[in-house]
């Protein structure tokens, strides 16, 4: 699969997928954005987002994917985020295996509906730590993964104590409102790119058990990498604070 490169000033592309819909899967009717090739369909790229966000900003990428590969691309809204609702407070997380779970059933339906056999599948952050988890369990024969600043590994100068707080405080009171956020990191304070502006990211107050559910799975990943037999390509910023800035080059080992 060719990667796109960005050309121009990246803030300035607005994209959105030309189509969306909802998959029931699991008892939740999940809400997926995606564009198809005008031709023939050669594959499908699956793309996951992270924690609090949904699946529309995906879309440039999934463009050009689209485009310089004829595969169809699909983002897919995790319940509780975007427009997948449940009766469950919006943003919460219970445990990240449910949503992997929600993302392999409406895989298996994609795939059923288009009959590809070249399936890629992309995350960020969470997203990408599920993608690598859905990677390792090998539901189908994964012919790529592109990943994200997964959270597959914390960074270096996290603080254990500070960790084993926060676990404690999501067994504790899993879904009491503890703080606002005020904001996201994720797209810092560019006027054209801020998080907060988007209303279908959830930018509520912090949810402790959410908190706790993917500091849960990132110790699980990161006793997993070397299960990992996919081939991946994975993106990863000099400055990244949350997860580990080198954690392609021990991947790799």
């Amino acid at each position: 699969m060719k990667i796109p490169q960005v050309e121009g000033d990246y803030d300035t592309y607005q994209d959105k997928y030309p189509n969306e819909a909802f998959i029931e899967a699991r008892g939740v009717q999940h809400r997926i954005s995606y564009e198809e090739p005008a031709g023939d369909i050669k594959g499908l790229l699956f793309i996951m987002h992270g924690m609090d966000g949904h699946s529309g900003p995906s879309a440039y990428f999934a463009r050009q994917v689209v485009r310089k590969n004829s595969m169809v691309a699909v983002g897919l809204d995790f319940r509780n985020f975007g427009l997948t609702k449940t009766n469950e407070k919006r943003g919460y997380i219970e445990d990240v295996h449910v949503l992997l779970a929600d993302a392999e059933a409406v895989l298996t339906q994609l795939v059923e509906k288009y009959k590809v056999r070249q399936i890629f599948l992309a995350g960020l952050s969470m997203g990408g730590a599920i993608a690598f988890r859905m990677a390792i369990n090998n539901k189908f024969p994964y012919a790529g993964l592109i990943m994200f600043a997964p959270s597959i590994r914390q960074h270096p100068e996290a603080s254990p104590v500070m960790k084993k707080i926060a676990k404690f405080i999501g067994w504790l009171v899993p879904t009491l409102e503890l703080s606002n956020k005020g904001g996201s990191s994720s797209c810092l304070k560019h006027k054209k790119c801020r998080f907060e502006d988007d209303p279908l990211n959830y930018t509520g107050k912090i949810i402790p058990g959410s908190v706790r559910a993917v500091l849960n799975f990132i110790d699980e990943c990161e006793t997993m990498f070397a299960q990992l037999s996919t081939p991946y390509l994975m993106f990863m910023g000099g400055v990244e604070k949350v997860v580990d800035p080198f954690l392609a080059v021990d991947l790799d080992r």
